[in-house]
């Protein structure tokens, strides 16, 4: 009997079988930045196909986006230590995107499994503006849009929550053989909305809102906060 893993690898097979690459490429290279920054390739190796989405991936980026979301001491959400983000990603595909135009999103859908933990919460903007300062991280020069400006957000101590929800973001490429092709952006745990709260498009703009970020209390980033009873 064939074990689930050869089952599984033919079915996957199966599946790249039923893309044209050379076609996907030529969708792929009409974009200028999937072809010259992206260097976006066609293959069955930076492929996830589900439902009626293919989305293709440079090589580095899934593993990019695995490692953003894995430091406890940086702001922002967690994958958990184990997860298949491939496999996730696939089911988030099988799933309604949020929204469609040139961005196909997936806003804070829910899986069948917890897949990190979300580092955003809310409160009253008046709380928010007495936690401690922090500036993220620049890009590299060469990966700055035009439009860029650093940001700013509050941090506090705290723990994160688990959630089930993933969110994912894509660009979309074109058509093809009755498949909707897409490239990958991003993607990370949790949602877009805190207690019903939109987020804010610029980080900016969190704290003005009262959303915050948690971080480990024995985190370094927090080294001179001030703890509740003296505040």
């Amino acid at each position: 009997m064939r074990s689930m893993k050869l089952i599984m690898e033919n079915f996957n097979k199966f599946l790249a079988e039923q893309v044209d690459y050379d076609k996907a490429q030529d969708l792929i290279d009409s974009d200028d930045f999937l072809r010259d920054e992206v260097k976006l390739q066609a293959t069955a190796d930076n492929m996830i196909e589900g439902g009626n989405y293919v989305l293709f991936y440079s090589p580095d980026s899934l593993e990019h986006i695995k490692n953003r979301h894995m430091d406890a001491d940086a702001p922002g959400s967690l994958f958990k230590d184990d997860i298949d983000l491939k496999d996730t990603i696939k089911k988030l595909l099988r799933k309604e995107p949020s929204e469609k135009g040139d961005r196909v999103k997936w806003l804070g859908v829910e899986v069948d499994e917890e897949v990190g933990k979300m580092g955003v919460e809310k409160a009253s903007p008046e709380e928010v503006s007495a936690m401690k300062d922090y500036e993220m991280p620049h890009p590299p020069e060469h990966k700055k849009p035009k439009d860029w400006k650093p940001e700013f957000i509050k941090i506090t101590g705290g723990e994160r929550k688990p959630t089930k929800k993933m969110t994912l973001i894509t660009g979309y490429v074109g058509k093809l053989d009755g498949k909707e092709i897409i490239s990958l952006i991003s993607a990370f745990p949790g949602s877009t909305k805190i207690d019903g709260f939109e987020l804010p498009n610029s980080r900016n703009d969190y704290a003005k809102e009262g959303f915050y970020f948690v971080l480990p209390e024995n985190s370094p980033l927090l080294a001179g906060e001030k703890s509740e009873n003296e505040a």
